[in-house]
C-alpha cells in the first residue's frame, strides 16, 4: 500500500510540474514554459553539462506573389541558467562575428550553449537540389535564438511541394563541432501551405 501511495505521489509532482518532459535516448530533455501555443513541430536534444536544447519549428508561410517561403524557428534552452550562441561558422573570417555575438550572448548570464541550426537539403517533389536557393537570420532574443529561413522559388517552375531538412545540433564547449545533432525533414505543398514533419 505505501508503495502505491509512493507511486501515486510520484505521478502527481509530474503531472503538476510546469515543464513537459521528453526522452531522447538516455537523456531526460525538459523543454520549458517558453515553448509557444501552437507549432509545427520541435525536436530536443539533451546536453551532458547543461539540460540542451529545444528546437522549434514555429511558423511557416508560403507568399505565392514573391514565390518566397519562411520558416520560423525557435532555440529554446532546456533550462533557465544557460544562453544559446549560434556558433555555426561555414567561414573563418566569420570567427570575429561570432566572438561578438558570444561576448553579448555572456552578459545575459548563464552557461553558453553553441548551436547549429540550418538547412540541410532543399528539393522539389522531383527531387531537384534547391539548397542554393535560400537566406537565413537570426535574432538572439534573452537566452533564446529565432532564425528565420527564406527559400526563393523562381517564377518559371512551377513547384507545388518541396523538402527541406533542418539539421540541428548542441555543443557545450562552443567548438565548431557538434556531436549532438539532428535532422527534421519538413515535406511542404505549397498549394495548402500545410507540412509534415519526420
Amino acid at each position: 500500500m505505501k508503495k502505491a501511495l509512493s507511486l501515486l505521489s510520484i505521478l502527481a509532482l509530474i503531472i503538476c510540474n510546469p515543464y513537459i518532459f521528453y526522452r531522447r535516448g538516455n537523456n531526460r530533455v525538459i523543454c520549458s514554459e517558453k515553448m509557444p501555443d501552437n507549432y509545427l513541430g520541435s525536436y530536443s536534444i539533451g546536453g551532458f553539462e547543461t539540460n540542451g536544447v529545444t528546437f522549434v519549428v514555429n511558423d511557416m508561410y508560403y507568399d505565392e506573389d514573391e514565390y518566397l517561403l519562411r520558416i520560423n524557428v525557435m532555440q529554446i534552452p532546456n533550462d533557465d541558467y544557460s544562453t544559446i550562441v549560434d556558433n555555426q561558422l561555414d567561414d573563418p573570417d566569420a570567427r570575429s562575428d561570432l566572438d561578438n555575438q558570444m561576448e553579448q550572448a555572456s552578459q545575459r548570464g548563464g552557461k553558453l550553449i553553441g548551436t547549429l541550426c540550418d538547412i540541410l537539403r532543399i528539393t522539389d517533389a522531383k527531387g531537384n537540389k534547391l539548397l542554393n536557393e535560400y537566406s537565413v537570420s537570426f535574432d538572439p532574443n534573452e537566452n533564446c535564438i529565432f532564425n528565420e529561413f527564406c527559400i526563393y522559388f523562381s517564377p518559371e517552375n512551377t513547384i507545388e511541394q518541396v523538402d527541406v531538412i533542418l539539421i540541428f545540433g548542441v555543443n557545450e564547449n562552443l567548438n565548431s563541432l557538434f556531436p549532438m545533432s539532428e535532422s527534421m525533414n519538413l515535406s511542404i505543398d505549397l498549394k495548402t501551405c500545410t507540412v509534415t514533419i519526420t
